[in-house]
C-alpha cells in the first residue's frame, strides 16, 4: 500500500490494488472517519482536520501513521 503524501497539509491519496475499508482513528485511539468502500486510488481530503498524528486502518489489519503539519 502506498500512502502519500507524508506528511501533508491537505490530502492524502492510499494506492491500493483493490477496494478495502478504511478506518481512520487519532492518537487517543477514537475514530474519526470510516468509508466502507474505498477504490483503490483514492484521495482522502483532511484539509479540515486539526495538525497531528492519525492512523490509518486497512481493511482492519493494516496501520499506517499520517502526519498532518499546518
Amino acid at each position: 500500500m502506498l500512502l502519500y503524501p507524508n506528511p501533508t497539509t491537505n490530502q492524502v491519496r492510499i494506492d491500493f490494488p483493490q477496494a478495502f475499508r478504511l478506518d481512520i482513528h487519532d492518537t487517543q485511539g477514537r475514530l474519526l472517519k470510516s468509508i466502507k468502500k474505498v477504490q483503490p486510488h483514492q484521495v482522502i481530503d483532511m484539509s479540515s482536520w486539526q495538525a497531528g498524528i492519525y492512523f490509518f486502518k486497512i481493511d482492519g489489519q493494516i496501520d499506517r501513521k499520517v502526519v498532518i503539519c499546518r
